[in-house]
């Protein structure tokens, strides 16, 4: 994040080591929203804290990792308001993720509230996402990005075809492209499950002209996506 408001582009392979997480190869969906969001934000060049070497070793990582200072309370400033921020940001996807299940279940399940609920709340209180989406990581974008995806293809099968529901597909796919490396299993499934479905309504529908749109929104979506 840091570089890209500094250098107002992606980090290349001969920008040299990253001293700490090198993050310059994964999917940039994260890190552009966020640098998007805090680029007013003055950090000083020696933004990275001081390390406290009395723990582990290299690779340490949690609350004893660094040593803080008073710079870090509040009110936020420089650095420690940077991270509070993109910290805000994976609130706010995480959020989003919750919202996608909800929607799906009621899509799945109608008139079933109660059952969208309890889905939506096991997905919101789930230690591991609710970690997820208090801190600054990538894994957030991913895990969110499926949800979205899981509920922009339900639409499309559950309900009558459109050529909105079928760009909703081809959306939620270049976002699951963009967020991690992770997700690329879901990302093939996806097209490939996307396109046979497709194919599958336009042979049952041959005339219908909004089928055959959708067929061409998913050509072209794959060969941007390719």
């Amino acid at each position: 994040v840091h570089f890209i408001i500094q250098n107002r582009r992606l980090a290349r392979p001969e920008d040299g080591p990253f001293e700490f997480n090198n993050e310059r190869k994964p999917p940039p969906l994260y890190y552009a929203l966020a640098a998007a969001l805090t680029w007013w934000i003055a950090v000083p060049d020696d933004w990275f804290p001081s390390r406290n070497f009395l723990v582990g070793n290299d690779t340490s990582r949690g609350y004893n990792y660094a040593i803080h200072t008073d710079s870090e309370r509040f009110p936020y400033q420089g650095t420690a308001l940077s991270l509070h921020m993109v910290r805000l940001v994976s609130v706010v996807v995480s959020t989003v993720g919750v919202w996608a299940t909800y929607r799906l279940v009621k899509l799945w399940l109608p008139g079933e509230d109660g059952i969208a609920l309890l889905a939506a709340s096991l997905h919101a209180f789930w230690p591991q996402f609710v970690f997820s989406g208090s801190v600054v990581t990538n894994d957030i974008m991913a895990s969110v990005a499926a949800s979205l995806f899981f509920l922009a293809w339900f639409h499309w099968v559950l309900r009558p075809p459109s050529w909105t529901s079928a760009l909703a597909v081809v959306a939620t796919l270049a976002v699951l492209a963009l967020s991690k490396f992770t997700v690329y299993g879901v990302l093939i499934y996806g097209v490939v499950g996307f396109g046979l479905t497709v194919i599958y309504r336009a042979i049952a529908t041959a005339r219908s002209r909004t089928l055959r749109l959708s067929l061409l929104i998913g050509a072209l979506a794959a060969m941007l996506l390719g």
